[in-house]
C-alpha cells in the first residue's frame, strides 16, 4: 500500500520517478543507471535511491541528496494518512516536514556563501 501513495506522481524533489515493471528494458535499465531517478518498481514493491557522489560542482549531478529520500517518505506518509489518518501520521509529518526545512535552510546559507556544490564548510 504505501509505494501506491506515489502511483503517477511523476516528480519527489527535483529528481524524475521512473516507475518500473519487474522486468527492465534496456531503456528502463539505462535510466535506472544514470543516477538522476528514484526508481519505484511497484510489482517488487521496491523503491531505489542513487546517492549523490562527490561535490555537484565537481562531479555533476549524478544521484539525489537525502532530501529527496525524505521528500519521499513525507509524500507516503502523508497518503497513508490520506486513507488511514492517524494522529501520529500527523507528528511524523510535522517531523518530516522540520527536518526538510532544516535542510533547505542549510542549503539556503551555502548557496549564499558560495560554498553550495562544494565540500567546503
Amino acid at each position: 500500500m504505501a509505494l501506491e501513495t506515489l502511483k503517477g506522481i511523476g516528480v519527489i524533489a527535483c529528481f524524475p520517478v521512473l516507475e518500473l515493471s519487474s522486468t527492465l528494458s534496456p531503456e528502463d535499465y539505462a535510466l535506472v543507471s544514470d543516477g538522476e531517478h528514484i526508481v519505484i518498481n511497484h510489482e517488487k514493491n521496491s523503491i531505489s535511491f542513487q546517492i549523490q557522489k562527490g561535490p555537484i560542482r565537481e562531479n555533476g549531478i549524478n544521484g539525489c541528496q537525502i532530501d529527496a529520500m525524505l521528500a519521499a517518505t513525507l509524500n507516503i506518509i502523508e497518503g497513508l494518512n490520506h486513507h488511514h489518518p492517524h494522529i501520529k501520521n500527523d507528528e511524523a509529518v510535522e517531523h518530516i516536514t522540520k527536518a526538510l526545512d532544516a535542510l533547505y535552510a542549510r542549503k539556503k546559507d551555502r548557496l549564499e556563501r558560495g560554498v553550495e556544490g562544494t565540500n567546503d564548510l
